[in-house]
């Protein structure tokens, strides 16, 4: 098992799907840098990771995080 660093502030998951190739991790926290040091420990744990649908929210940013998960 890879353990991930903590990242910037604390970063809630919102949500979790799993699909063809891959899982959606819904994520929200207080500034975008969370969601950006969130996706690079991700990598630096060998995942591959795609921002997508990055929010600014009165209470926060929101993201979606497309994780790869192989064939």
């Amino acid at each position: 098992m890879t353990r991930v660093a903590p990242v910037m502030g604390p970063v809630r998951l919102t949500g979790l799907t799993w699909g063809e190739g891959g899982a959606e991790l819904a994520v929200q926290t207080a500034e975008l840098a969370g969601v950006d040091a969130l996706e690079r420990r991700l990598a630096d744990a060998g995942l591959t990771v795609e921002v997508r649908n990055v929010t600014r929210e009165a209470d926060g940013v929101s993201g979606r995080l497309h994780v790869e998960t192989g064939s």
